[in-house]
């Protein structure tokens, strides 16, 4: 397939256009000025050379230049995104020449990227290319970055989400046997597959490269959800049994048949606030399913372009039908007793699709950074871990967590492999807080949706698909425990 590049360089032969959306503001001269009165002679009068009116003139335009360039440069640096953590209290500033590095603890700050620039700038490559230069640089520095004016439709599928998805946690403790109908779906479960999609209870899943499901599950509870609908050329495989655990006869049927494999939803409950309970989360969730796929499809527009491939790169791949996306609601409940040594509420990994969108409702996750060997291989210094800030934003004069408008989102495995190791696919985790800590020790609820491509998709240049990581990465030893 043919490659070309998306960068458009910026002349420098006369200044750029002003366009909506763009990052950076071009200085424009003051207008003229009338000169008070009892200026104007002594004006004249100095006029009598050339130098003269010269350093006249300048004497009296710098002041006005100058602030207007430091409103410009005010105005972009407010929109660059700022990647490197706040400096723990009391560091002394390094050396110059020296290669900065995060410090374990100090609280990292997003790249912040305003997805209305996408829609508004159609047309203007110029402006977008800009938008693609810092999405590109967001995916080499930290492989995570913040979007802020996510689309009305996916607002409003976050606030029906997040509430429903309150009230099904709510409901699942009172009544655990609701949750029942939710857990494995018979064809897999007879095939000894790990469940792909239902609800997955606590103490149930372990993730991280040392993950012990056993010994320290992830203290969490969950309910996912797959694809609504495959594509007819998937009907053959979807069609055959599964094969012997883990590759069986057809390794690609099995692929195709777990990561297709139904939603187990359980919509009816012993009464009818329960029953409303219970469609209203499906809803929701459905909602939250459709609306952020919609905006993954948008945002892996920018990321091939950021890759200096067609831009239609991945539309097909993304499409409904083709890819395998993954939501979930994942509840972290307030602890009552303190975690285990080396317990997580969520284990440290890397995301194994092409990238994550995911909404919380206050903060708790860490991120491993570039410079401390985090990628998709590995889980590099494991002392090099950076809480993520919970920056305010001030053109919704909001906090990111908790914001319906703003998404995290962060590169998964696929575009490690894709731009042959350039990207990083950063590791996460959510630490599990001390009880006595009232900010942190809290219900955290959090909506997430892995944009994982068609299963044929080639991910390198070794024939490795994007079904066969992520299958590979769901049935990896130490993950799920189906007694849970």
């Amino acid at each position: 397939q043919a490659h070309h590049s998306a960068r458009i360089t910026h002349h420098v032969t006369q200044p750029p256009p002003t366009h909506k959306g763009s990052f950076i503001t071009p200085i424009a001269l003051p207008p003229s000025h009338p000169l008070p009165l009892s200026t104007r002679r002594p004006l004249a009068d100095s006029m009598s050379t050339p130098t003269t009116a010269a350093a006249a003139a300048l004497a009296l335009l710098a002041p006005i230049l100058a602030q207007r360039i430091r409103q410009s440069l005010r105005r972009a640096i407010e929109d660059l995104p700022s990647v490197l953590p706040r400096p723990p209290s009391g560091a002394k500033p390094k050396k110059s020449g020296a290669t900065p590095r995060h410090t374990a603890g100090s609280n990292l700050h997003l790249p912040v990227i305003n997805m209305s620039r996408w829609a508004d700038s159609e047309g203007d490559w110029e402006a977008r290319s800009e938008l693609v230069e810092a999405v590109r640089r967001a995916c080499e520095e930290t492989g995570f970055l913040a979007i802020t004016e996510v689309p009305e439709r996916l607002r409003k599928a976050i606030r029906k989400a997040e509430n429903s998805s309150k009230r099904y946690f709510e409901l699942i403790k009172c009544k655990r046997e609701l949750a029942e109908g939710n857990r494995f779906p018979s064809d897999a479960d007879a095939a000894g597959l790990p469940k792909a999609y239902g609800y997955f209870p606590m103490r149930s899943e372990a993730l991280g490269y040392k993950a012990d499901v056993e010994r320290k599950p992830d203290l969490r509870e969950a309910f996912s959800m797959g694809p609504t609908m495959a594509s007819k050329r998937f009907e053959t495989q979807l069609a055959k049994p599964f094969g012997s655990y883990p590759y069986g006869d057809d390794f690609n049927t099995d692929v195709v048949r777990f990561l297709f494999q139904p939603t187990p939803w359980k919509i009816q409950g012993d009464s009818k606030e329960e029953t409303k309970i219970l469609q209203d989360f499906k809803e929701g969730l459905t909602s939250f399913y459709h609306e952020s796929s919609q905006l993954g499809a948008t945002f892996l527009r920018i990321i091939a372009l950021a890759l200096d491939l067609p831009e239609n790169h991945f539309e097909k791949a993304a499409s409904q039908g083709e890819h395998c996306n993954s939501a979930r609601a994942i509840l972290y409940p307030e602890l009552t007793r303190e975690a285990s040594k080396g317990q997580f509420r969520c284990g440290p990994h890397s995301d194994t699709g092409a990238v994550t969108l995911l909404w919380s409702d206050s903060p708790g996750l860490e991120l491993q950074p570039k410079c401390a060997g985090g990628g998709s291989s590995g889980e590099g210094d494991s002392n090099q871990w950076c809480p993520v800030e919970n920056l305010l934003l001030t053109d919704r004069k909001r906090h990111m967590f908790g914001d319906p408008g703003t998404l995290i989102v962060n590169i998964g495995n696929l575009l490690e492999y894709i731009s042959k190791g350039k990207w990083k696919s950063t590791p996460h985790r959510v630490p599990a807080p001390p009880c006595a800590d009232q900010r942190l020790n809290q219900d955290r609820l959090v909506l997430v949706n892995f944009i994982i491509l068609a299963p044929d998709f080639q991910v390198d240049a070794k024939g490795l698909t994007q079904g066969e990581h992520a299958f590979s990465q769901f049935i990896r030893k130490g993950r799920n425990r189906k007694e849970a």
